[in-house]
C-alpha cells in the first residue's frame, strides 16, 4: 500500500520522546521568564573575530537558577490517554488499483518468488494449494460464503440473495447459446469434444457448456466457489476443480467470461490471455471478455479498498451488509489486447459489444 502506518506510529512515538526530553527549561535570571533552549551557549566567552588577537574573553553571565533537569526523565503515560495519535485501523486503506500486501523483507520476497516461480496449473495439481492461500482466492471465498450468485453476476437489484436459481442459470444458457452461434459462423471449434470454463464461479456457464460438449471442465481460484458449483449442479457431467492459473489443455473451446477483469494486474491479464490461447487446439477457439476502459468510480474502487483495510477486523458478512466488497476491476484497451494476442501467434477473428463488460473477443491460432 501507499500508506505507512508503522512510519506514522514511529513518528508519534518520536513526538512523545521530544515532548519529554526536549522541553525547554524556564530560567529566572536577569530576564524574568526567558527561555533557555538546551545547548544554549550563553556562558561561553564572546570573541570578536575582528579583534580576536587584542580582545580579552569576557565572563559570561551566571544565572542564579540552573536549568531544570526534570524534562530529561520520561513521563509516565496516562492510562486514559490514547496510545496512538491517529486511527491506525484506517491507515491500511490501499491506493488506486490492486491491494498490495504489507511490505516484506528481501529474504521473504526472494523465498516467495522462488515458491511461486514457474507455471503449470494442471487440473488437480499443486496449484490448487497455492490458490487457496492467495489473496485472490481468499476474497472470492468470502464472496462465495456471503453472496455467491451476485458475486458471479453483479446485476442491479440482485445483491443479498436477489437471484432466483432458475433465472440465474438461464442467463448462462442464453450467453453460451450466443457464443456458440457466433463460433459456428467462424467455423470454430471444429469439434465439440472438450470445453474449459476458466473462472467458472458456481458453474453459470459450465452447466450450459456441459450440455453441448462431451467433456467440460470448470476451474476457479476459490475452493468455496467450486464447492458451491458442485452443490448447485449435481446432475451436470461437468468436472469442477480448484486452480488459479490456466491449465495446459488442450481444449476445443476455452471460455473466460467476466474473469480477466478481476485479476490483480494488467500484466497478469496479458499473461493469462496468452496461456488461454496456448490451452486450445490449433483448430479450436478462445472466447474472453474485457472492459476497454473504466470510469473514475471504478478506477478508484473505494468500497474494495475499505474492505481490504477492515477485512482483518470485521467479518465478511458484516462488511458485505455494509455495502463493501473485495472485487477488483481492471481494463485493457482493444489495441493492448490485439498486441497480446499477436504475441501469442494468434489472431482475433471477431469482436462484439458486451455492454458494460466491454468487448468480447473470439480468438484462434493463426493458420499455418
Amino acid at each position: 500500500m501507499h500508506d505507512y502506518p508503522d512510519l506514522l506510529i514511529a513518528r508519534a512515538d518520536q513526538t512523545e520522546t521530544f515532548r519529554n526530553h526536549a522541553q525547554p527549561a524556564v530560567c529566572l535570571g536577569d530576564r524574568q521568564g526567558s527561555i533557555v533552549e538546551p545547548g544554549d551557549r550563553r556562558n561561553e566567552p564572546f570573541v570578536d573575530p575582528r579583534t580576536a588577537s587584542r580582545q580579552e574573553p569576557r565572563q559570561g553571565i551566571r544565572h542564579k537558577h540552573q536549568p531544570s533537569l526534570a524534562g530529561s526523565f520520561p513521563r509516565k503515560r496516562n492510562v486514559f490517554e490514547p496510545k496512538y495519535t491517529c486511527n491506525n485501523l484506517l491507515l491500511g486503506v490501499g491506493s488506486v488499483g490492486t491491494v498490495e500486501e504489507p511490505s516484506k523483507s528481501k529474504s521473504d520476497s526472494s523465498r516467495e518468488s522462488k515458491s511461486t516461480s514457474g507455471h503449470g496449473a494442471a487440473v488437480g495439481g499443486s496449484e490448487s494449494s497455492s490458490a487457496s492461500t492467495s489473496r485472490q482466492a481468499r476474497d472470492w471465498d468470502d464472496l462465495a460464503r456471503v453472496d455467491p450468485l451476485w458475486a458471479v453476476l453483479s446485476a442491479e437489484g440482485k445483491r443479498n440473495g436477489g437471484w432466483e436459481l432458475d433465472e440465474f442459470f438461464a442467463t448462462g444458457e442464453a450467453e453460451v447459446e450466443q457464443i456458440l452461434a457466433r463460433a459456428a459462423e467462424l467455423g470454430r471449434p471444429r469439434r465439440n469434444d472438450s470445453a474449459l470454463d476458466f473462472g467458472c464461479g458456481v458453474g453459470r456457464l459450465t452447466r450450459a457448456l456441459a450440455a453441448r460438449f462431451d467433456k467440460t471442465v470448470g476451474l476457479d481460484a476459490s475452493a468455496q466457489m467450486v464447492e458451491k458449483a458442485r452443490h448447485l449442479n449435481p446432475a451436470s457431467p461437468a468436472t469442477f476443480a480448484t486452480a488459479e492459473e490456466p491449465p495446459a489443455g488442450p481444449f476445443d473451446l476455452v471460455v473466460a467470461n467476466l474473469v480477466l477483469q478481476h485479476l490483480p494486474s494488467k500484466a497478469l491479464a496479458r499473461d493469462y490471455i496468452e496461456r488461454l490461447i496456448a490451452a486450445v487446439y490449433p483448430d479450436g477457439l478462445v472466447v474472453f471478455q474485457l472492459p476497454t476502459r473504466l470510469p473514475l468510480a471504478r478506477r478508484v474502487q473505494p468500497r474494495r479498498r475499505l474492505y481490504a483495510a477492515l477485512r482483518g477486523h470485521v467479518s465478511p458478512q458484516r462488511l458485505h451488509a455494509a455495502g463493501l466488497h473485495p472485487i477488483r476491476m481492471l481494463a485493457l484497451t482493444e489495441a493492448d489486447v490485439r498486441e497480446t494476442v499477436g504475441h501469442a501467434h494468434a489472431e482475433i477473428a471477431f469482436t462484439e459489444d458486451a455492454g458494460a463488460a466491454g468487448l468480447r473477443y473470439y480468438v484462434h491460432h493463426r493458420s499455418p
